[in-house]
């Protein structure tokens, strides 16, 4: 009879062969079954990922608990209606010594509200801007969905196209935008409102 327990073992290998502890008959023994091998390195890998995830679970349910209980509203505040009139507002953005500016995308306008003045004219036409935002310049940069492109807004008055096209095929119809604080810019681009007699270039929205 013969009794086997662990053999071949490394300590700095990264693998570990582990024999079952039991009795074999010596008429059996070339019969042994191939040895379970375990990676310890994966072992430790899941380990540290699991440790990674359970405190990044933590992390989110602290700070969920911390946001949660807070308002950017004023619980006591009502709502105001500011303007009307319009067909389809869109890409409000505010900035400091301008005021409100906001799309009518199906006007074809963008307009500009103060507490002093209410709703004027800003732009006309627009070529259907929907999303407006501002870079760190405070240039206008805005989705024109009648042109298809990324535009901005120079203080002089003129025009930018900063993008209307991926690989040589038109853009949808930018909706949505965002400016990085590098200056990278971030835009949605689905695949409705693609200008009448149009058609859709690009095979994902």
């Amino acid at each position: 009879m013969i009794l086997l327990k662990f053999m071949n073992y490394e300590p700095n290998s990264n693998y570990l062969m582990l024999f079952p502890i039991k009795r074999i008959s010596s008429e059996n023994f070339g019969k042994i079954s191939v040895p379970v091998f375990k990676r310890r390195k994966e072992l430790k890998n899941k380990i540290k990922f699991l440790r990674v995830l359970l405190f990044s679970v933590i992390w989110i349910a602290v700070i969920q608990l911390q946001i949660i209980p807070q308002s950017l509203l004023d619980p006591n505040a009502k709502v105001e209606e500011i303007a009307s009139g319009l067909q389809q507002a869109e890409g409000p953005v505010w900035k400091d010594g301008l005021g409100l500016l906001f799309s009518d995308i199906m006007g074809n306008k963008i307009y500009k509200w103060t507490s002093e003045n209410g709703k004027e004219l800003y732009l006309n036409p627009s070529d259907s801007t929907n999303g407006l935002t501002y870079d760190a310049q405070g240039r206008l940069i805005a989705c024109q969905m009648e042109l298809r492109r990324i535009v901005r807004f120079e203080k002089n008055g003129s025009e930018t196209s900063l993008a209307g096209q991926y690989e040589g095929k038109k853009f949808n119809s930018p909706n949505d935008l965002v400016v990085k604080s590098d200056g990278s810019i971030f835009f949605t681009d689905p695949n409705f409102n693609i200008p009448l007699g149009q058609h859709q270039e690009l095979s994902f929205c």
